[in-house]
């Protein structure tokens, strides 16, 4: 009766438990195929989020270039400016004050000094 089918013909002998097995490769085939189809949606959708990220990471990065390369400008330039100028004596260090001079008198004299 099932001689041309081959494999499914002898499945098919085997009564209600052939059918039970032909059913389950049907149904492993089925989910083998749902399976591919969500795990390619799942990369593509992977694969869409991980340029998102890159793209605000690639972003993030430029803008502190941006921000390092403007500090460095105005750093190298103030400090152009700042060779540029003719330099000035240093001032002699304040005079230790002697064993007699209080704290009160030092404030007085720098006070009167400052006026």
């Amino acid at each position: 009766m099932t001689e041309g089918l081959g494999a499914l013909g002898s499945l098919i002998d085997y009564g209600g438990m052939g059918l039970f097995a032909i059913y389950l490769i049907w149904q492993r085939k089925l989910d083998a195929a749902r399976l591919d189809e969500t795990m390619a949606r799942f990369a593509e959708q992977s694969a869409r989020e991980e340029t998102l990220i890159r793209e605000r990471f690639d972003a993030v990065v430029e803008k502190y270039d941006q921000e390092r390369a403007t500090i460095y400008e105005q750093i190298s330039a103030k400090l152009d400016q700042l060779l540029q100028q003719p330099s000035t004596p240093m001032p002699p260090p304040p005079s230790p004050p002697t064993a007699t001079e209080t704290m009160i008198e030092r404030a007085v004299t720098k006070a009167l000094k400052d006026k």
